[in-house]
């Protein structure tokens, strides 16, 4: 089984830096604020179809879906309650504009679980520190709802894990849906990857690691094979962990089987690559003693870094393609960047970087009422829309500049 094992060091990734020398410096522009839709409590994330925002998340226990227009204004609304314990945790859309919905359920009706009374800690430096990933014991089962354009639940359809499991990706295209997450084992967390078919078929799940790993971000392939993305604490094929804990991007084919796992390292540091494109550009975190840093890597179809760049932040990085081969990174800021004429924040900041083909960044804009960013959206019709969230409320922001108008048009 090792024999399938491929390692590359992480080391080269040092060793690409984009040169800085006589680019242009990039004025910092605002985003536009749309609306708020809703408490931090209730949303977990979005995805666009077509012309609609496509929210979702739970309400005193109960999953729930929403469609609403640019304006913010709610077009249709459908609950997912089983009458189990579930809750919802990605999405995503299919050539069709059908939305699928993934989260972890319990296998029979339990009493809710109240949540413990929780008070805002306080956290002038806005730090944000990786979560531990504690799985929740009664959710056991993963759960997929099937949802049309016109917001009508299609169909729901369920696989029993028998261990606690949490889905924190999904990726789709016309010949299947593949989740990735985290999933309990005798020993801690293991990273999982499954597959399933548009009837609700579920394969084997590929599992990684069997004590101390987790993934994050998981993408389908033009070839069928999945690339899928996350953090290890242990030895994986052979392989010790470099750092304290690695940034991992595992290579699966399209039978199910692993053909290789690179490991991101640094020396006495935290590594994770929490989202990635279909392009392969990951973006994730660098811990290093009190030093935290957001890391965008553009890959080769090989997995072979092209460019990269690490900006201090406060933690984890989302990315998105863009159009004309332009490529989008949001995270929270938290120094000045050389390549920014106006960007000296002196407290964390929302920061959007857009990058041309060759990894110069192109555009920037901030969003100050933002606190922690939930998602990087785009559509050809809405243009690139940040989600994020203050201490009560997520709001939506619109990124509207002429040269960036210009370009999404062409996306897809």
């Amino acid at each position: 089984m090792k024999r399938l094992f491929l390692f590359i060091s992480a080391l080269s990734l040092l060793f690409i830096p984009i040169s800085q020398g006589v680019t242009k410096k990039i004025i910092v522009k605002p985003a536009q604020f749309i609306a708020k839709i809703g408490s931090t409590s209730e949303i977990e994330g979005a995805v666009i179809a077509d012309k609609t925002i496509v929210i979702y998340g739970n309400i005193d226990g109960a999953a729930f879906v929403r469609g609403i227009d640019a304006s913010s204004a709610e077009k249709w609304r459908i609950s997912l309650d089983t009458g189990r314990s579930e809750i919802t945790t990605a999405a995503a859309t299919d050539l069709s504009g059908n939305i699928w919905i993934v989260g972890s359920l319990s296998p029979a009706p339990v009493e809710s679980i109240s949540p413990s009374p929780t008070t805002t800690p306080l956290n002038p430096d806005g730090v944000v520190v990786p979560p531990i990933t504690v799985l929740r014991s009664d959710l056991t089962s993963i759960i997929l709802w099937q949802i049309s354009p016109e917001g009508e639940l299609l169909n729901r359809y369920t696989s029993d894990l028998a261990s606690p499991i949490l889905i924190t990706s999904m990726a789709i295209d016309k010949n299947a849906i593949t989740f990735a997450g985290s999933v309990s084992t005798d020993g801690g967390t293991a990273g999982i990857v499954i597959n399933s078919d548009f009837s609700g078929n579920f394969s084997k799940a590929v599992i990684i690691g069997k004590s101390d790993t987790t993934l994050d971000a998981v993408v389908r392939n033009s070839n069928g094979s999945i690339t899928a993305t996350g953090a290890s604490r242990e030895t994986l094929g052979g392989k010790k962990v470099a750092g304290i804990r690695d940034g991992i991007i595992v290579a699966i084919t399209s039978s199910g089987k692993i053909s290789s796992v690179i490991r991101s390292s640094a020396s006495k540091a935290k590594r994770n690559w929490n989202s990635a494109t279909q392009t392969l550009f990951l973006g994730g975190e660098v811990i290093t003693r009190k030093k935290i840093e957001s890391a965008v890597t553009k890959f080769s179809a090989k997995y072979i870094p092209t460019w990269t760049y690490r900006f201090q932040s406060t933690g984890p990085t989302f990315t998105l393609a863009g159009p004309s081969r332009s490529y989008s990174a949001l995270f929270v800021s938290t120094s000045k960047i050389a390549q920014l004429s106006n960007w000296n924040p002196k407290q964390p900041q929302v920061l959007i970087l857009i990058f041309d083909s060759k990894g110069i960044i192109s555009q920037g804009f901030s969003a100050s009422e933002v606190k922690e960013p939930i998602a990087l959206l785009y559509s050809q019709d809405l243009g690139l829309l940040l989600l994020g969230s203050s201490a009560e409320t997520v709001s939506i922001f619109t990124l509207t500049s002429g040269q960036f108008t210009h370009l999404v048009r062409d996306y897809l």
